[in-house]
């Protein structure tokens, strides 16, 4: 039997797969007519990759607009930090800094993305500082910006599992249509009186390291 293909398998192994078969096929006089049936996997392929190409485009760009969000929201951070403490005539010690800065800016950006944004909305909604009020349009549109980034994080698992599904459904399909193709070079085998190893012959054989030893190991003489 043709090996079980499997979802984690590369789109090049699985090309692969299906090129060696239908090269076999072409090559073999009693199996040649069948050459249409295993070129028709190549449409599940290219519709598979095409969507897992654009899901991935769409990781990538989630992950990108995060990270900008990231960091021009620390900019904005840093620069009321800034403005903040020369009003506060550089005492980090007063009740002024400290509600906004217990810790220092450095560390306060390096917190996790939600709960930087979630203390910057809350000076928003809550203060009415004069330096935060310069800074509030900055603020609010960074803050803005660091949400949607999130949510579009969060929505991105789910994306995710419906692409891993669609592997899924690629190598249960493509192993169905290859035990098929199997099963028929069975019965055309026993037709035809050709060997009981001829249907295999049809599929690439994974060799592993295991298999390679095994082959190059030497039979063990006779006792005696």
């Amino acid at each position: 039997m043709p090996r079980k293909l499997d979802p984690r398998d590369t789109f090049d192994t699985l090309e692969e797969e299906v090129m060696f078969t239908i090269a076999m096929l072409q090559a073999d006089e009693d199996a040649a007519d069948l050459v249409p049936e295993a070129e028709g996997w190549m449409g599940g392929i290219d519709a598979t990759r095409g969507s897992d190409r654009l899901f991935r485009q769409e990781a990538v760009s989630i992950d990108a607009g995060r990270i900008s969000a990231n960091q021009r929201l620390d900019i904005a951070v840093v620069g009321f930090a800034d403005a903040l403490l020369i009003d506060c005539g550089k005492d980090r010690q007063s009740t002024r800094w400290r509600s906004f800065f217990p810790q220092v800016p450095s560390l306060f950006i390096k917190q996790p993305l939600a709960e930087e944004t979630a203390a910057v909305r809350s000076w928003l909604e809550a203060s009415a500082d004069p330096i935060l009020n310069q800074h509030r349009d900055a603020m609010e549109k960074r803050a803005d910006n660091a949400s949607i980034a999130l949510s579009a994080t969060r929505n991105l698992s789910i994306k995710r599992a419906t692409n891993l599904q669609q592997r899924e459904g690629l190598a249960q399909q493509l192993t169905a249509a290859r035990d098929a193709l199997h099963g028929t070079l069975v019965k055309r085998a026993q037709e035809r009186k050709l060997p009981r190893d001829w249907p295999v012959a049809f599929f690439r054989v994974e060799v592993t390291k295991a298999s390679k030893a095994a082959s190059s190991t030497p039979p063990e003489p006779p006792p005696g």
